[in-house]
């Protein structure tokens, strides 16, 4: 009679209870009630070396799992190496007020910068950019960026009246923003009221170069920018060469970093 009333007051589980079976072998058998207080489940775990490691049930991927997973991944970097040129040598239309020509670009990019300037209903061009520790004994003989591409415009034909150099103060960092801000501050100083801005930079460095002046100029001018194309490698095929690779990446964690991280006081 005892016994049929504990059986009958205490069934197995109902109350949650811990059993220690196999103390030597320091193995622990858990029972426990699931989520509607039937149906008891058992967890078994295994500690070794002083419960230092715990052995425990987990889940694992299947064949089809996996093959899910290296389809994505497959079509996740398929999709970066083909779209994160485009993305970042972005162009726009020519429509600014004011043409600026960043003054570190290559030659044949300020050979094209000429003819589309020709090609406009600009006036004048404006040269940016500041001083560098890289200009070596051949370009001892400038200040800045910004000379260097005011005689590679005279050289290409523009006249001297066409061209207003910018010159930037000198920075280790975030040299484009700092070109972009001394243009305002002529702006500024000239009483010029430009309600949009055309940029001519080069390659991948395009969309940085609009999400810059557009910070420096907070967004009271509509920024453009014109991608004159990368000679140094096939931008088709970026990965393929050595220049590519290291323009992309550069360029990719530079934007990522103007964009979340870079929050300029002036």
């Amino acid at each position: 009679m005892q016994s049929a009333e504990r059986e009958k007051y205490q069934p197995a589980c109902v109350a949650q209870r811990l059993q220690v079976e196999n103390l030597r072998n320091g193995r622990l058998k858990i029972c426990a009630p699931d989520s509607a207080g039937s149906n008891a489940k058992t967890v078994t775990s295994s500690r070794k070396c002083c419960g230092l490691f715990e052995r425990r049930e987990s889940w694992k991927l299947t064949w089809r799992g996996r093959a899910v997973g290296f389809l994505v991944g497959a079509g996740l970097v398929t999709g970066f190496f083909l779209g994160i040129h485009p993305f970042l040598a972005v162009s726009d239309p020519p429509n600014g007020d004011v043409f600026v020509v960043e003054g570190w670009i290559h030659d044949y990019a300020v050979d094209e910068a000429v003819k589309l300037f020709q090609q406009g209903r600009w006036q004048q061009v404006f040269s940016t950019g500041g001083p560098s520790v890289n200009f070596g004994s051949t370009l001892a003989e400038y200040d800045s960026y910004a000379e260097i591409a005011r005689d590679k415009l005279l050289t290409l034909g523009l006249k001297p009246e066409q061209i207003v150099t910018v010159r930037a103060p000198a920075r280790e960092r975030d040299r484009t923003y700092a070109s972009a801000v001394a243009l305002r501050k002529w702006f500024q100083d000239h009483s010029i009221k430009a309600t949009s801005v055309t940029v001519v930079t080069i390659g991948p460095h395009a969309r940085r170069t609009r999400l810059m002046y557009d910070k420096a100029f907070r967004g009271s001018v509509a920024v453009g920018v014109v991608s004159v194309v990368n000679r140094e490698y096939d931008a088709a095929r970026w990965w393929r060469f050595s220049e590519g690779v290291k323009e992309i990446l550069s360029e990719s964690f530079s934007y990522l970093y103007a964009r979340f991280f870079f929050f300029p006081a002036d």
